[in-house]
């Protein structure tokens, strides 16, 4: 659909800038869905496991290293 009105008939429908807008429209749609997709699913997942990560090497490292300074680490991560 077309509105130009600078012509006799305002509103054509089926012309070549359709296509444009039609095209346009599947980007951004699209481009949101993607995003969403992005912001509600991916991010909280990779966020969980860097928390995973960071916790299983504090445990790692603590079979290593003195008990005091596990528990060190354990506070300084806890106020990241």
């Amino acid at each position: 659909m077309d509105i130009d009105f600078s012509r006799d008939s305002p509103v054509v429908f089926g012309s070549e800038s359709g296509s444009f807008w039609k095209a346009m429209a599947l980007a951004i749609m699209y481009g949101l869905g993607v995003a969403t997709f992005l912001t509600l699913f991916m991010v909280p997942t990779l966020y969980s496991l860097i928390e995973d990560g960071r916790e299983r090497l504090i445990r790692l490292l603590s079979k290593y290293t003195s008990f005091e300074i596990s528990n060190n680490i354990k506070a300084e991560s806890k106020l990241i």
